[in-house]
Order: structure tokens, then sequence, then C-alpha cells
């Protein structure tokens, strides 16, 4: 910016400069030692340095704050920060000076960004891209920052650290030093070679490219070395998963070993899910599941957990109160918290008991909703027209969006899950299988392949829950992760119908079967040759069958089998009982 003179006239003076005290020595005992910062490095201490940084209102002195004469906005910004901070806690008589306009009537100073002073030019030698830093030296303090998010940090640090006595007096034990490393962004990640990078809509990007491991982690390393953080890795049925976290940004990539492909993603740091979701609240609650009644096919079931919390698992159709009065059912009387509302794809009679519950529920303060988990991708992805199917969701999708937005309280946080991902509730966790990235940047064929697959493990017992993966999604599931899907509880895909793959219940192997649809529905699938070979695939290993419907059927955990299934298949259809 142009030079400006920044030193404020006597006829403003009412606020800005205020009296001053002497900046000096006074060490009547030891020093307190030096508090520790928020910064992730430290200088060594001076040992020539006084025990007191000390501003006193009743002394002869003037204060200068000193800016480059060709300040930045920034650098400005911050240095009125700091002056507006002395003038509302002291009566130190403060000015804010252009260094080319500073005259020697200023007998200690303070100097922000990137002056001609020495003291200044030996701090800015230290710094790194991206930090900042503040230290005394010469009896001058000295501000110097790299970027917008680690100087803003430090001059926070340095405010938090001025200590306002009864006396009106400022001081900082010293030695005082800090410096902070603000992480990077997005936008200054390498690109991978020959990736085809995708708006995935709501703010986050994917960039897919067919690569090999050894490229991948390589290219990982290089994300680490930009500054991002390294906060988890895994590596499951030979697939590897990394998340990385940054100021404002997260980069989670994963490499997939059946076809050699590589996604990374990258989208805002507080839409990535912790991996741990724990509470304080001790375990001693008896862990279910229980279904939510349905007047059709719709697909919900609620959870709890030892904790006594709670996950909702899609919730069904709408135009009725079929979460709200399953959880009143539940829990009669009495507060009610929701771990994770997890919606699985846009249709309406998977996502619909959500958007109704946030109509006509979502002020009611005794039912508290940490989080809700989902993965839409662009709008425009769920608009389907081809030669063989036509379908547009794109208002379903708009509908979820519209209620995520406009419905939620403050306090409920809205999470995109990957595939890859582990979080833990407690002693349960809930695993991320697959997620509509998995196909991209094949067009969907049909929105069930869109599909979020999650398992839960409770202990011994694990849910697998498939929603209404279909034909496309299906094989990439399969072969993805392969026998590690074996789980002994299974939500059946697509309501029990046709339009899954039957190569999943073999690596399955599941012993109990959850299958949302009423009994006449079910009946009608199995009137066409498709839905008759289906059901004999995930029959096939199954000892327990629970049909949901109209009615709420509580499974309690650690299972027990019950050997159920030819009683239940006898209302279905008697030809299929062993």
């Amino acid at each position: 910016m142009k030079k400006l003179l920044f030193y404020l006239p006597l006829s403003l003076l009412l606020l800005s400069l205020l009296c001053i005290g002497t900046l000096g020595c006074t060490a009547p005992k030891e020093p307190d030692p030096p508090q520790p910062s928020d910064s992730e490095t430290e200088t060594a201490t001076k040992p020539e340095e006084p025990a007191f940084f000390d501003l006193f209102s009743d002394g002869a002195y003037r204060c200068a704050i000193v800016i480059p004469k060709d300040a930045s906005s920034v650098e400005f910004r911050m240095a009125n920060q700091l002056l507006a901070f002395l003038i509302s806690n002291t009566k130190v008589r403060t000015s804010l000076v252009a260094e080319d306009q500073l005259d020697g009537t200023f007998e200690h100073l303070i100097l922000i960004g990137e002056t001609d002073f020495e003291e200044s030019k030996a701090l800015y030698q230290g710094l790194s891209a991206r930090s900042a830093a503040v230290e005394i030296k010469n009896g001058k303090l000295c501000i110097g920052f790299q970027s917008i998010e680690s100087g803003t940090r430090v001059v926070e640090n340095l405010i938090d650290a001025l200590q306002t006595t009864e006396k009106n007096e400022i001081s900082l034990s010293l030695p005082y030093q800090d410096a902070y490393t603000a992480l990077p962004n997005a936008d200054e990640l390498p690109a991978y070679l020959n990736a085809t990078t995708i708006d995935c809509g709501d703010n986050s990007k994917m960039a897919h490219a067919v690569s090999d491991k050894e490229s991948f982690l390589s290219y990982c390393q290089s994300v680490e070395a930009l500054g991002f953080k390294k906060t988890n890795v895994r590596e499951q049925a030979g697939n590897l998963f990394y998340t990385f976290e940054g100021e404002n940004d997260y980069v989670y990539a994963y490499f997939t070993a059946y076809n050699n492909e590589v996604r990374v993603l990258t989208g805002p740091t507080d839409s990535l899910a912790p991996i741990d979701l724990s509470c304080n609240a001790a375990e001693t609650h008896t862990p279910y599941i229980a279904s939510i009644p349905q007047p059709d096919n719709g697909l919900g079931y609620i959870f709890r957990l030892p904790d006594g919390r709670y996950i909702i698992y899609d919730g069904g159709y709408d135009g009725g109160d079929l979460v709200y009065t399953t959880l009143r059912r539940l829990v009669p009387e009495g507060e009610i918290t929701v771990a994770a509302w997890i919606l699985t794809h846009p249709h309406i009679d998977h996502y619909g008991a959500f958007s109704d519950y946030m109509k006509r529920h979502s002020n009611d303060k005794s039912i508290k909703i940490e989080a809700v988990m989902l993965n839409l991708v662009y709008t425009d992805y769920y608009d389907i027209k081809t030669s063989e199917r036509t379908e547009d969701c794109t208002s379903d999708v708009e509908a979820i969006r519209k209620a995520l937005k406009g419905s939620l309280s403050s306090e409920t946080r809205v999470y995109k899950l990957h595939t890859g991902q582990v979080l833990k509730f407690g002693s349960v966790e809930a695993e991320v299988l697959y997620t509509p990235e998995d196909l991209i940047p094949q067009p969907l064929a049909n929105v069930n392949n869109s599909s979020l697959v999650m398992r839960l493990k409770f202990g011994a017992d694990s849910v697998m829950l498939l929603a209404d993966t279909a034909y496309e999604s299906g094989p990439i599931l399969n072969k993805l992760w392969g026998s590690y899907l074996k789980t002994n509880i299974l939500q059946v895909a697509h309501h029990g119908q046709w339009a899954s793959v039957e190569e999943i219940y073999h690596s399955i192997q599941a012993e109990t079967l959850l299958i949302p649809a009423v009994t006449w529905r079910l009946k009608e699938y199995l009137m066409i040759k498709e839905g008759v070979s289906t059901m004999k695939a995930y029959l096939k290993y199954a000892v327990d069958l629970y049909v949901s419907g109209d009615e709420m059927q509580i499974i309690e955990l650690p299972y027990v089998i019950q050997n159920n299934k030819n009683a239940a298949l006898q209302a279905v259809n008697p030809d299929l009982v062993n």
C-alpha cells in the first residue's frame, strides 16, 4: 500500500494518545517462570534480557507501535488490534506510527511487520513460510509474520499474555517469545500426476488417478512436507488410507489395491469427522437395534450405544413422526442424545423421515443431535438420463441440503464421510466401507449405487448396513474389501430385492438378517425370478431373519441366535423353508 502517515494528531488523541510509563526493568524478586505459549517452537532464552517488559501508567515516556512505511493492510490491522487493546485496558500513551515518521520522542517501540530496524530484520531471517514470531530484543517488542493465519495467532497470544493489574500496569514475564506456523490450505497441494480433478460439492474436491502404491506413498510424503499434519494412517485389505489436516482444509487420500486407483479428497476441516466421538458417560446400557415402523418399504433403524446415546440410520419415509415417536417409545421421558444421524442416499424412503423430523421437531431441546453424517456429491450427479434409465434426484439432494442448513441446531455438526474411515463412539466402531466417491468418475446408472455402506462393531457383533447397494456399487464394494466383509448381522441390500449383487452375500456370510420391508411387499419381490435368486444368496448362511414392518422390533446385543429363519419364511414364502 502507499506510504501512510499513521501518527495520530493531537486533535484525535482522546482515545489513541494516552499516558505512557517507563519501559524497562523491574526485578525486585525472582521472576515467575515463563508460561508455555500456544506456539510450535520457542527460541532460546537470552540471559541479558530484563525480568519484565513493563508499561506503567505513571511514567514519562511515550510508546509507539511502528509499522513499515509501506505497510500492508494486514500489518495495519494487526497494529490496530494491539493499539485498541492498550487503549481499552491501560492509560499508556500509545501511538500508531509509520517508521518513516518516527521521531526521537518515542523511547519504547513495538515493531509490527518487516520494518527497517535491525531487530525486525533479524526476526524475519528466522521465519519460514506461513510462520510468525514475537520476541523482545534490545528493549523493542518485535512481531513478524509470513501468513495472515500465523500473524493473527501470535498477536492474539501476545494480548492474552499481557497482564493487567489494579495499578493499570501491563507487563510481560520475560523472556517472552512466541512462534507459530500456520498449516497450508488445499489450494497449495501439488497436483497428482495424470489426475482428473472433480468438484464433489459441499466445498469439497477430488483428484482421481490410476496410479501405483509407491507413487501414492510418495505423494503423501509431499503433502506432509508441505506442512499438513498427518493425523491418521490405516491399511486394510491391501488398501491405504491417509488423513492430513491443515489450518482450514483437510486432505483425505486413499489407494485401492484391486484397481490401482488413487483418490485425493479435500474439504473444509470442520466437515471432517473426528476419529473419536466418545463421550464421558459410563457404558452401562444394554445396546440394541430397534427398527423404525414403516408404512411400506422405508429403511430406518435406531442403535443404542453402551453409553446410552443413539445412532439413527436413515429413518424411512416422510409424512409422519416415524423417528420421533420411535425415540419416545424407547425413552418416554427425559433427554435423548443422538450421537449420529446417518443418511445413506437421496431416496425419499431413506431420507424422508429426517427431512420430516427437521420440520416438526428440530426445536425440541430434549433431543440433542450431535452430528449428521452423509456423503452427497455434486447435485447434477444424481440426474440420470441414459438409454436404459431416467431418474432425477436433484430435488431430493437439495431437500437434504436445505434441511441441513435451515433446521439443525448450531451445536449439531455435519460430517462428510469417506471410504476407509473408522469412527469411535466409545467401545463401538463405525467403519465406512463405500461412498459414491468410489464410483466417481464413472456416472451413476441408478441412484441406489450412491448408497453409503457402513459397519457398526459392538464387541463380538458386527452389523453391516448395505442400504440400497446395487449392481454398480456392489462389485466395487466386494472387490475393495473381499473376505474382510464377513459380518454376523446384515441389513440386506435394497429391502431384500433383486437389484443387488449376490457375490456380496457370499463374502459377508451373515447369520442374522435384517430386511427393511413389510411382508406383503417382500412377497411381491419373490414373484420375480431374480428376487428368488437373490434371496437364496443371502439366506444361504442365515439362521435368523427379521422382516421389519409396521411394528417396532428390538434386537438386544450381544446377539443370541434364535433359529427363527424358517418361522419368518413361512409368512413370506414357504417354498424357501429348509
